[in-house]
């Protein structure tokens, strides 16, 4: 019994911390919208989501907020990469 109820409590631990990264992903990806480069505000970088996160001004204050309080279990090694550019209504890095 005592066991059952430890590995409930271990999925629905699992769950919850799964909804919250995909619910905050999508979060992020509706937020990656531009119309000029100057609409992309880089708001961070934190593993699972990307080394460059992007998003509309708009959105940045709340979802850096977000990102930021987001407690990652992973670890990204990230290349240097300065500029942004707006590609088709989306922000996407423009290394050189």
């Amino acid at each position: 019994m005592i066991r059952t109820i430890i590995i409930l409590g271990l999925l629905t631990s699992l769950l919850v911390g799964c909804s919250a990264e995909a619910k905050l992903k999508n979060e992020l990806e509706a937020a990656n919208y531009c119309e000029t480069k100057n609409d992309c505000v880089l708001i961070g970088s934190k593993c699972p989501f990307d080394c460059y996160i992007y998003v509309n001004a708009d959105k940045a204050d709340i979802l850096k907020s977000k990102v930021e309080a987001y407690e990652s279990k992973c670890e990204y090694s990230c290349l240097a990469c300065a500029d942004v550019a707006c590609v088709e209504g989306k922000c996407e890095l423009a290394c050189a």
